[in-house]
């Protein structure tokens, strides 16, 4: 059976198994932003999907005046 800990070291405990998740949650999304930013990706996709979707929505207004 286990021992009763005193509430301070289960404290220590439940707040070193927090940071320790934190730390692991910041190191993987530092890998995910650093990795989309090394092959530029927020811009291939911009260029792929965003940029047709915007083009063909602002080539479908009416003109109120030439361009």
């Amino acid at each position: 059976m286990k021992k009763n800990r005193c509430i301070a070291c289960r404290a220590l405990g439940w707040a070193a198994r927090a940071l320790g998740w934190a730390i692991l949650a910041g190191v993987g999304l530092f890998a995910v932003t650093f990795t989309v930013y090394m092959f530029n990706l927020e811009n291939k996709l911009i260029y792929r999907y965003i940029y047709p979707f915007l083009q063909k929505h602002y080539n479908s207004q009416k003109r109120d005046r030439r361009i």
